[in-house]
């Protein structure tokens, strides 16, 4: 993915009155151009869906508190047609790699399914040309190869109903055009029923592609992450590995056995893992996480809740082979990049701590917020190696444990060291002014510490 901002983009939040800044300005209603077959038809920004089976807050929009809502009802047992001006006046020439992207909410009245036609899936983006000709007329298909037309979309039966749907096309095809305007449209070939709909996010942005060298590439390891106890998407987390590996290595945005979902904006750390499904828990855990903030090696600045630091899909890299994200400025990590790359029992990891930073802080840690595991064990520092050993217990199961032993490498000594005491390996390292890109070199054995540090001479080799 890239970070690329938006040539436009619009989220429906309502702006600030110039004379009072606490004072909103009056809701946005969007005027109906054309319609057929419908009544009560109206386009107002609210406040987002009551009720979201996806696992974002309810009453609220996809990456804010409004959404634009589009209700009514197609009366009529033939077609029936909207079209809904969102934006005029625009002069955007179509680029090779432009991309159409928004999000969408198919709702429905009431507790339970009250339209099984699926009315509210009838809805589509369109986009005008300089020439009056639109995007609805080329029929360019989205990432699910369906045709960006409302009847389309709706026909697709790809969208889920409560739950936001991301629909992102490439306009290409459509180079050379000049987008003038964007509108909301409604179409559905037959049929009563409620339209009941939310849409957000609509934006037009160029992304350049990265090159798909390997199979690997076309991996994305976040799928089957954002899972809910309404709907499981796979029961997934991210894991960066060899296939059948010894480690995982893995972002983590939660302390516990279910450590990672997609829908959460912020991370408390990466760690080495072993977990194979979230049913059958972890066998040896050991966490780090980039710092900009900590002055002091003390629970209250190094904690989860301490280091917790926000982040953007946009800047994430997820594949098997290779995981990296940065980290939003004003957070704990500051702009800091972690890049992890792994083998079978070892990774390479490399940390860009931002060159504004007065600290450049690697806090290590394990740590399990679940009552079904305990965990203790040692951390220590000599020069530029460290080494760890975890005892991940679980003191109602009678099998199952055992002692995880780590050796690491810094490329560059730390300027200082500090362990916290106390039952678990938990510490900082911190680098002196310069060092700004940090690369770690972590191995793991259930064997020995020595045979960690062979494990990582064997698949890594020497720094």
């Amino acid at each position: 993915m890239d970070n690329t901002q938006p040539l436009y983009y619009i989220s429906f939040e309502p702006e600030i009155s110039a004379q009072e800044d606490s004072a909103p300005a009056p809701v946005a209603v969007y005027p109906i151009v054309s319609q057929e077959g419908l009544s009560a038809l109206t386009a107002t920004v609210s406040n987002g869906p009551a009720h979201n089976r996806g696992g974002i807050c309810s009453n609220c929009g996809w990456s804010g508190p409004h959404a634009l809502l589009l209700r009514g009802e197609h009366s009529s047992p033939s077609r029936g047609y909207a079209r809904i001006t969102l934006e005029t006046g625009l002069h955007l020439p179509v680029e090779q790699n432009l991309r159409l992207s928004y999000h969408v909410f198919p709702d429905f009245v009431g507790g339970d399914i009250t339209d099984h036609t699926y009315t509210s899936h009838f809805i589509a983006v369109d986009l005008t040309f300089s020439d009056g000709t639109t995007l609805s007329a080329l029929a360019l298909p989205d990432q699910n190869g369906h045709a960006v037309t409302a009847r389309a979309q709706g026909e697709s039966r790809c969208l889920f109903s409560r739950e936001w749907n991301f629909i992102e096309v490439d306009l290409s095809a459509a180079a050379g055009k000049i987008i003038t305007g964007i509108a909301l449209v409604y179409e559905k070939p037959s049929g009563c029923g409620e339209i009941f709909t939310y849409l957000d996010d609509i934006a037009l942005t160029i992304r350049e592609e990265r090159p798909v060298l390997t199979p690997a590439d076309d991996v994305q390891i976040t799928r089957g992450t954002m899972n809910t106890p309404y709907k499981s998407r796979g029961l997934m987390f991210p894991a960066v590995c060899v296939p059948n590996g010894f480690n995982f290595w893995a972002p983590a945005s939660h302390t516990d056995r279910f450590f990672y979902d997609y829908q959460e904006s912020a991370l408390v750390d990466f760690r080495i893992s072993h977990q194979s499904s979230y049913h059958l828990l972890d066998h040896g855990v050991l966490q780090f996480m980039p710092n900009i903030v900590a002055t002091a090696a003390e629970d209250a600045q190094l904690c989860e809740s301490a280091r917790r630091s926000r982040f953007s899909h946009t800047t994430e890299i997820a594949h098997a082979h290779e995981y990296a994200v940065t980290f939003d400025e004003d957070s704990p990590a500051g702009t800091s990049r972690v890049e992890i790359t792994p083998t079978d029992h070892a990774a390479v990891i490399r940390i860009t701590f931002p060159p504004f930073a007065e600290h450049r802080n690697i806090i290590f840690d394990c740590h399990n917020t679940s009552g079904l595991i305990h965990t203790k064990g040692t951390l220590s520092f000599n020069g530029c190696t460290f080494r760890a050993v975890v005892d991940y217990h679980f003191p109602d199961l009678d099998a199952g444990d055992t002692l995880m032993y780590v050796w690491g490498e810094f490329d560059c000594r730390p300027e200082g060291v500090e362990v916290i005491p106390g039952p678990r390996p938990y510490g900082m390292a911190h680098f002196a002014p310069g060092d700004d890109c940090v690369t770690m070199r972590i191995a793991t054995s259930y064997i020995s510490t020595e045979q960690a540090r062979r494990n990582l001479q064997m698949e890594v080799g020497e720094a």
